[in-house]
């Protein structure tokens, strides 16, 4: 205790508090500094419970830490950084240590922390704060050290890193980019060492999104160990896309402006200078050098225009620049270098002001509009020949009043002058909506623009005809306007033009229908079938059609192709089809006149036909035939369910000259393939010969085909046979073979009489399971044949391939080895 004491003193410089206390928890000694920290002396503080009471106000917190107090002592040390109540009510954080003594006694010593919290907790605040405002910046801030390798980066967009942060931090730049890049970023650097300055440059990089813009600024940070760089990186795609976009419309303007042929001029009021483009130097005539020169002024300009306009133009100026108008516009003349005078239509607004409110700038635009006023002044002298001219003419005032026709308008309209006028044209134009034909009309040549297109229009007498009108507007100084309308009839040309359509479509439909047909076999010709039902149902308008065909002449019928405009249009029932051409006269009209047509189901005289197309909805219906030397082959049928069908002469043409087409594709096809069937056929047996299986091995030795079963079979003792009763019971002994295979195999099995008594089967698809049980059928079907009068024995033999390695023919000898080896048992047998 004595010791304590003695040291107190120098604790005291060292700032640390010191208390002692004894078993009982009573305060023994406090030093100097303790009283300073918490400010209570040891008369204040008898007992550790009072001064946990005074430090410790709130009594949850007073509770949790006196319960480790305790707790904490018993083993020995106590030791805490707390927040304390200390005398007039001051908070202060202290670490707090107590241990254990002789004689049970208690060391507290106290140091205050308060300061050091407070310094932490700004630390912390502005940390955050800091990182706060780096979260919301757009930018993103890399730090490298001088060996280019990446220190930290922050950046509040996450999309906008290259990488996730923990996959660059810790490496070299040339571990993350390369090429163009990164020889950039290296160059830059070395600049930012060498200059001491900010480098500015800009860069691409491949992102998720594609490829993006980027800018970027470099500084160099001097340390005392070694320099560090801070590259701030900000995304510029959004500007570089936009300056991109504003080029492009800068370009189309100055392109419009050409194309237009404006000119254009600039005239700063300040220095009365006025600058023009090439197109005004053309439209005037000027020489580029006079025109150009920086001290043209307005009296220059003012100089050129007609002395008859000048005062007007100067006025029109006058009032704008003053404010009282929106803008200045005036058409006047203008000289040009040959003398002569050009009307010019000119159009400017001030585009710059002062601070004190005064114009600065004025912009204007010049149009050449001379030829549409010299237009104007002989449309003056073009009246007179409008009253003979080959189309009607109707002239309107400004309020569309009609006030002159010419003859040919009085006998196109049925009208005479005196009837319509002082009306509008209203009573000429066929429709319900002909006033809001007419105020469309009205609108448009209103503005000073020209009409022109095609309207339905109607005569006195209440008929109708195809019109071609055109409507020019005439306005004269004063901007009074009158309007000039020439109305041709084009009903005969309209005629005309959809006869030619309708014979390109014609003639358009008839060569995709042919060329369909074209080189087509047995498979296509179903598709070009359908292809031409498609599209000869489109023509027709029909919403559903088929293509029949009958067997061997007879009235029995067989679907060869099918259309309907909607799946949900049902299919015609081939039974009803029959029935339809048994119990009527359809097959009859068909074979009279080449088709059998219904336009109105309700006018049949024949019940059973009448029957038949209201049950099935058909409101009217077209029956074309296919013919084979004048012998009815089979038919195409067209139904319109929605509508009846009022064909002209032109579609009944169409499918006059689309019947042929399809009906010597059939037979064409049909031809080939007998003598498809001539050529790959065995003449004996009708199977296969080994020529067409050659040909399908080839085309089935795939994988996707595996496993291929192959099963080969030799009729037992054919030449005995031969010998003994002659070729005729043998060729006999052979179509029987043929006939036994062919109730064995599937349809989809290749049986082909491989030779004179070997037969062999190509069975794709097939496990060897399936293969040994068909094999097992064909015994069974050859020993049925035990009691025949003609029996059949033969070997078989097979074989599978699973390895889309093995070759076609060795898979082929295995089989025929098998069925060697199995006549060689069935001989011992």
């Amino acid at each position: 205790m004595d010791k304590i004491k003695s040291y107190s003193k120098i604790f005291d410089k060292l700032k640390l508090g010191l208390a002692v206390l004894d078993q009982e928890g009573n305060f023994l000694f406090i030093n100097k500094t303790a009283v300073e920290i918490i400010g209570y002396s040891k008369k204040e503080l008898g007992h550790i419970e009072e001064w946990l009471e005074l430090a410790y106000p709130d009594e949850k917190i007073r509770s949790r830490t006196s319960q480790r107090f305790y707790r904490e002592i018993e083993s020995g040390v106590y030791s805490n950084l707390t927040k304390i109540r200390c005398k007039n009510d001051q908070e202060k954080y202290v670490e707090l240590r107590v241990n254990q003594l002789e004689d049970g006694l208690l060391l507290v010593n106290l140091l205050d922390r308060t300061e050091n919290h407070n310094l932490n907790k700004k630390l912390a605040d502005k940390t955050k704060y800091l990182n706060k405002i780096v979260s919301n910046i757009p930018e993103v801030i890399i730090l490298l050290d001088e060996k280019q390798r990446f220190l930290d980066i922050w950046s509040g967009l996450e999309k906008e890193l290259y990488r996730k942060k923990d996959e660059i931090i810790g490496k070299q730049i040339s571990e993350i980019f390369s090429g163009e890049l990164l020889k950039k970023l290296r160059d830059n650097l070395k600049l930012a060492e060498q200059t001491n300055q900010v480098q500015n440059f800009e860069y691409q990089l491949e992102m998720e999104e594609g490829l993006e813009d980027y800018a970027g600024r470099l500084l160099k940070i001097e340390k005392t160990k070694g320099n560090e760089f801070l590259l701030v990186s900000r995304n510029i795609t959004h500007r570089v896309k936009k300056e991109k976009e504003l080029a492009e419309i800068k370009e189309r303007l100055e392109l419009a402006v050409d194309a237009a042929n404006l000119g254009i001029w600039d005239w700063n009021l300040k220095s009365d200078q006025i600058k023009n483009n090439d197109n005004f130097k053309e439209m005037v005539g000027l020489e580029a050098e006079k025109i150009a020169k920086e001290d043209f002024s307005f009296a220059d300009w003012e100089s050129l225009v007609h002395p008859d306009d000048r005062e007007k133009v100067k006025y029109l100026i006058a009032e704008h620049l003053q404010g009282k108008t929106d803008f200045y516009q005036s058409e006047h003349r203008i000289k040009t270098v040959s003398g002569k005078w050009k009307w010019i239509k000119d159009r400017a607004r001030v585009s710059e002001w002062d601070a004190e409110g005064n114009p600065v700038r004025m912009v204007g635009i010049d149009i050449d509009i001379d030829k549409r006023k010299r237009e104007e002044q002989e449309n003056i002298y073009l009246s007179a020949a409008m009253k003979n001219i080959s189309d009607a003419v109707f002239l309107q005032n400004k309020d569309f009043e009609i006030i002159f026709m010419n003859k040919k308008a009085e006998e196109l309209s049925g009208y005479s002058l005196e009837e319509l006028k002082n009306k509008t044209a209203i009573q000429l134009i066929a429709g319900e909506n002909a006033a809001e034909i007419q105020q469309k009309i009205q609108q448009k040549v209103a503005k000073g623009e020209l009409y022109s297109g095609e309207l339905k229009n109607k005569r006195k007498d209440g008929s109708t005809f195809d019109g071609e009108l055109k409507i020019t507007p005439i306005c004269t100084k004063n901007s009074k306007c009158n309007y000039v309308s020439i109305l041709r009839d084009i009903s005969a040309r309209k005629m005309r033009i959809k006869k030619l359509k309708f014979q390109y479509r014609l003639e358009n439909l008839i060569s995709k229908i042919s060329t369909k047909f074209v080189g087509a076999d047995q498979q296509s010709l179903k598709e070009a079938l359908n292809y031409s039902l498609e599209k000869l149902s489109l023509f027709l308008a029909a919403d559903r059609s088929y293509i029949y065909r009958f067997e061997d002449f007879s009235t029995n019928i067989s679907k060869l192709g099918e259309w309907r405009q909607k799946q949900t249009i049902a299919q015609l029932e081939k039974r009803k089809v029959e029935q339809l051409f048994t119990s009527s006269n359809l097959l009859e009209a068909i074979l009279d006149k080449g088709y059998f047509y219904v336009s109105e189901v309700e006018k049949l005289s024949n019940r059973r036909q009448k029957k038949f197309f209201q049950e099935e909805s058909i409101k009217s219906s077209i029956y074309l035939g296919l013919f084979e030397d004048q012998k009815l082959l089979g038919f195409i049928a067209f139904d319109f369910l929605r509508a009846e069908k009022d064909l002209t002469d032109g579609y009944l043409k169409t499918l006059d000259i689309a019947a042929p087409i399809i009906s010597n594709a059939i037979i064409k096809n049909e031809k080939e393939r007998k003598i498809k069937n001539l050529t790959f056929r065995d003449n004996l047996t009708g199977l296969y010969n080994r020529t067409f299986l050659a040909e399908e091995i080839k085309r089935l030795d795939r994988e996707r085909q595996l496993p291929i079963s192959v099963l080969i079979s030799d009729i037992n003792g054919l030449k005995e046979v031969n010998d003994k009763f002659g070729h005729t019971v043998g060729d006999k002994l052979i179509v029987k073979m043929a006939e036994i295979l062919k109730s064995v195999f599937r349809e989809e099995d290749i049986i082909a009489r491989w030779g004179g008594d070997e037969f062999i089967i190509f069975l794709p698809r097939t496990a060897k399971s399936e293969v040994e049980k068909m094999a097992e059928r064909l015994e069974l079907e050859l020993k049925r044949t035990e009691q025949d009068e003609l029996s059949v024995s033969a070997g078989i033999g097979t074989a599978v391939k699973e390895n889309p390695e093995e070759d076609i023919d060795l898979l082929i000898n295995r089989a025929d080895k098998a069925m060697y080896e199995d006549k060689a048992q069935k001989k011992l047998d």
